[in-house]
């Protein structure tokens, strides 16, 4: 893995929410993609379960952190909408206890200010070795990062826990806790989510939105920052960079339309 880091064998790929009532890109979850030569593409959550050497989870890290502030750096110089990066990081990332430097060390090797990243993890962590974890966030917070929690629906969500942490965003994917059979329980949990978010000062995004119907349940409760393959597939960091130049040349806020292309 680290020597197909060095070859240029990793790369970032893309998939942004969009805030349909704005038009704006709101945010972006990057994700890994490692071009192996004999398994071909693989993923992120496949890297992280095949590697049991903590130091190279660190080490990869520090080169996603170092690739996204490089990239922001280059969106920047070129006038292009900011956009806050998502980024997924694993418990045992979270835990090292060479976080903080792996984080540092990833801004510092591109020398630009304006960071704009959040680390995304998981809300089982939460449940576990909270008051580290809140330790963790709270410094990571003093270096710029935000912190997101992704929703798994396999562990609880205490609201002093948000409070504490100092979460910015809660993330969700469609499946994971939408029953598709009963449009009344899909109502009520979704209003429950966007109730809790509000009262929390917490954004609310929902991702894997498939389809047209799955759009609007969420547009009749106004969530309105979605992701998913009805709007975009997941692209290159070359792809992206098309679709933040469209944003620069238009005008997205009068048009709620789709404005990313899936075929780019």
């Amino acid at each position: 893995l680290l020597t197909a880091i060095e070859n240029g064998d990793v790369e970032l790929s893309f998939q942004p929410y969009l805030n349909l009532k704005s038009g704006q890109i709101a945010a972006i979850d990057v994700d890994v993609k490692w071009q192996h030569p004999i398994k071909g593409i693989i993923n992120c959550s496949q890297v992280f379960q095949q590697v049991s050497n903590s130091q190279i989870l660190m080490s990869l890290l520090q080169w996603q952190i170092s690739a996204c502030c490089n990239l922001q750096k280059i969106w920047y110089l070129k006038g292009y909408p900011e956009v806050r990066i998502r980024l997924l990081i694993d418990e045992r990332q979270l835990l090292h206890k060479d976080l903080l430097s792996c984080l540092a060390k990833g801004i510092e090797s591109t020398g630009h200010v304006n960071t704009n990243i959040e680390l995304v993890i998981h809300d089982t962590s939460l449940n576990k070795n909270h008051e580290q974890i809140k330790r963790v966030l709270v410094q990571s917070g003093k270096l710029g990062f935000k912190t997101g929690i992704l929703f798994s629906a396999k562990g609880f969500l205490p609201v002093t826990t948000l409070h504490d942490c100092g979460i910015h965003s809660l993330s969700i994917v469609h499946d994971a806790f939408v029953p598709e059979a009963d449009a009344d329980i899909q109502a009520e949990l979704i209003k429950g989510f966007n109730s809790l978010c509000k009262a929390t000062n917490i954004k609310l995004l929902i991702s894997g939105v498939s389809s047209d119907a799955q759009k609007k349940l969420y547009l009749k409760q106004g969530i309105y920052t979605l992701s998913g393959s009805h709007f975009s597939e997941q692209q290159t960091a070359k792809d992206f960079e098309l679709v933040l130049k469209r944003f620069k040349e238009s005008n997205p806020a009068n048009n709620n339309q789709t404005l990313i292309d899936k075929t780019a």
